[in-house]
């Protein structure tokens, strides 16, 4: 099962290892192909000894890896006619099965999210069949957001578009990727990170609502999303009697138990008062709100947190709570793992961007591996004679 490669000036088709175009037969017209031009096709013979070719693309990894899912589908007698793969749309292939599948996978702010990504894909490419789409194609779409400069909307949107296209290959809709995701990526920089000093604290609080003041205090000592917050259920996710919150949170899945501090265990005592197990601990139904931003961004302005001069916060949002959570704990000496268990982030790396906060961190670890012991006098040690 041969790799081949078509000429870009002839279309003559080439063994892969050639860089001139010329077969062995003397055919071709003998021009070089550059290494950009390069397109690699698969080439073998189905179970009826038909010979099959598969236009796959510029990546030859994909070919290679294309040719061994063949090669073992006919060892084991499970190999399909890869054709019906060119009836399948980006637009059907989102509708069918990616949009039901990231249903299923995603929460929340991140499954709004995902259905932007894929709204922007079935936009521009709907309509074509999924191998048809080129790394010209995504080079083309790519420089759009380089002149908008919206990198980091760039990076999501190719992120979904090439997990779709991989679940695709492993459900056997196309043989392979048909575009390279090499370099697709922009870098971007470590995510900002904002919080509040206690002075401002105790402003942003004074300037909150009545019905705003508890779940913004709830926010900044326990570091739950708003999304979590406002699902709370008395009895279920907060236990009174133990000052306890357990909660298994809506964007990663992973459960976490956080302890009511004082602050916060004497204002949810008195709204509570007149709930019952299972009603919400923030309900503001009644006040005709669903959902707390728009009370919040006026209690920012009010505490002159939006002063222009005040560049460090001048950008302060709900989710920033859960950063000034974060420096809490670590101001006051808890580890990086404690912060990362009680946060609830899936990986470290999350929580690392909150490892500059501790200044002393490197002083005092390397402290501890200095000549001087407990009792404050300096190692002497032996000198070695000479000779």
């Amino acid at each position: 099962m041969p790799l081949l490669i078509r000429c870009p000036y002839c279309k003559t088709f080439l063994a892969d290892d050639r860089k001139v175009c010329e077969t062995q037969t003397g055919k071709g017209c003998s021009k070089r192909i550059p290494a950009e031009k390069r397109v690699y096709y698969a080439y073998w013979r189905d179970p009826k000894g038909n010979t099959q070719r598969k236009k796959i693309g510029p990546s030859k990894a994909a070919a290679d890896n294309f040719l061994r899912g063949i090669e073992s589908d006919l060892a084991e007698g499970r190999y399909i006619d890869r054709k019906q793969e060119n009836t399948v749309t980006v637009q059907d292939h989102v509708k069918k099965d990616y949009l039901p599948f990231s249903e299923t996978k995603n929460r929340g702010w991140g499954l709004r999210g995902k259905l932007v990504h894929l709204g922007r894909i079935t936009e521009r490419f709907g309509p074509k069949l999924l191998q048809d789409v080129s790394t010209d194609d995504l080079e083309a779409w790519r420089y759009e957001y380089v002149e908008s400069k919206k990198h980091t909307m760039w990076n999501r949107v190719f992120q979904t578009l090439r997990a779709m296209y991989r679940r695709a290959v492993r459900k056997g809709i196309i043989g392979a990727v048909p575009f390279s995701t090499s370099d697709m990526l922009f870098p971007e920089g470590q995510e900002r990170v904002r919080w509040l000093t206690d002075e401002e604290e105790v402003k942003l609080l004074a300037a909150c609502a009545d019905h705003l003041r508890p779940i913004v205090l709830t926010a900044m000592y326990t570091g739950l999303r708003k999304s979590d917050l406002l699902a709370l259920r008395l009895g279920t996710d907060v236990d009174m009697e133990s000052r306890l919150i357990r909660r298994k949170q809506d964007k990663t899945g992973t459960s976490v138990d956080l302890y009511l501090v004082d602050e916060v265990n004497e204002v949810l005592r008195e709204l509570t008062q007149n709930k019952k197990p299972g009603d919400l601990l923030f309900s503001y139904k009644s006040k005709g709100i669903e959902d707390p931003k728009t009370a919040f961004n006026h209690a920012v302005a009010k505490a002159g947190i939006l002063d222009p001069h005040q560049e460090r916060i001048q950008d302060l949002t709900f989710h920033d709570l859960r950063h000034c959570f974060a420096c809490k704990l670590i101001k006051a000496g808890v580890d990086l793992f404690t912060v990362q268990k009680l946060l609830g982030h899936k990986s470290a790396k999350m929580t690392q961007r909150y490892a500059h906060l501790q200044p002393d961190s490197v002083v005092n670890a390397m402290s501890r591996i200095s000549n001087k012991p407990l009792g404050g006098k300096v190692l002497k040690f032996p000198s070695v004679s000479q000779g």
